[in-house]
């Protein structure tokens, strides 16, 4: 440890003299890369070794920083003999960035383990993560489910970053069960959506141990989003009753042409229906017209030749005949 601290002080001192800016928190993880990177450079593998295990014990860093903690990790532990985590740590490293190599200032046996290692993960399942957004609910906190492709078995859980408006707030991390395939993250109440619709950012980042990250889905720059749609509007209620039919129905059923193709039932239900109104059969489709008309004319010719008859009779029967006698004396 007292090494290592002293390896990075060191570290610290000659990006100083050579024009270099040294990071502004001693201690971050930046600080421990550049100081293994450096050891490794001067050929002194122990300290490299603690000043990459130093900064893996943290949980800072972005995901290529992580990458090269474990490379100038692998590298150390594989100079110092040290062949079972080196092993580990050169899988992973290549797993997170697969261009990874031994870093400078290496040994050959360490550089011929990362290209053996790369072969390795030819024959072997991708590492990786998988995110299926779910539906949200009003209410109810989402919970995100993380896929996890991890053969090594670094991956100890996951964490969320979200937002509904303003900054980002972390949840803990949630724990990976062993050799589970997935990693399900709650989050609080606080990024339920309301009834009346809304989204929540987030992004999901894959941990390990220490809590450094090693995969994402998302991020702060490009997050992923639920968005709750607000509830449709009510459809437009419809009349409690129908206005009757009005004395043109009946010239609107007359008129009314006959499917000319539908179904066997309808065809003979629209029939009965033209029979009930009096339309007849085939040409009857204007029938009921004329037939009043010609019966309203026929009866009135039938009453006007009644009422003449009957002016004839009663003019016969009190007629009277003057009829003159003459008398002779």
């Amino acid at each position: 440890m007292c090494s290592a601290r002293a390896t990075l002080a060191a570290a610290v001192l000659a990006a100083g003299l050579l024009g270099t800016a040294a990071p502004a928190q001693a201690g971050a993880v930046d600080d421990f890369l550049r100081a293994a990177t450096l050891s490794l450079s001067a050929g002194d593998a122990k300290a490299a070794l603690e000043a990459c295990r130093e900064g893996l014990a943290m949980p800072d860093g972005d995901l290529a920083t992580r990458a090269k903690l474990y490379a100038s990790c692998g590298a150390a532990a594989w100079m110092r003999k040290k062949k079972k985590e080196a092993t580990l740590a050169i899988r992973t490293a290549l797993a997170l960035d697969p261009t990874a190599a031994a870093p400078e200032g290496s040994s050959a046996a360490a550089a011929a383990a990362f290209d053996r290692e790369r072969a390795w993960w030819s024959t072997h399942t991708p590492f990786g993560v998988t995110h299926v957004p779910p539906v949200p609910r009003a209410g109810e906190p989402p919970v995100l489910e993380l896929g996890v492709a991890d053969e090594l078995g670094v991956v100890a859980g996951a964490r969320v970053s979200w937002r509904r408006e303003g900054d980002w707030q972390t949840t803990p991390v949630a724990p990976r069960a062993p050799g589970a395939a997935t990693v399900s993250v709650t989050l609080p109440a606080e990024a339920a959506l309301p009834a009346a619709g809304g989204l929540v950012e987030y992004y999901v980042v894959a941990v390990d141990a220490a809590g450094g990250p090693l995969a994402a889905v998302g991020s702060a720059e490009e997050p992923r989003t639920l968005v709750l749609a607000p509830p449709k509007p009510p459809p437009a209620s419809k009349p409690a009753f129908l206005p009757e039919a009005s004395g043109d129905d009946e010239d609107v059923l007359d008129d009314e042409p006959a499917p000319a193709k539908s179904h066997p039932k309808r065809a003979e239900k629209h029939a009965k229906r033209r029979a009930d109104a009096g339309g007849g059969g085939a040409g009857g489709g204007h029938g009921p017209r004329w037939a009043v008309w010609l019966g309203i004319g026929g009866g009135a010719l039938a009453a006007g030749a009644v009422a003449v008859a009957l002016v004839l009779f009663l003019s016969a029967r009190t007629a009277t005949l003057d009829v003159g006698f003459v008398v002779e004396p």
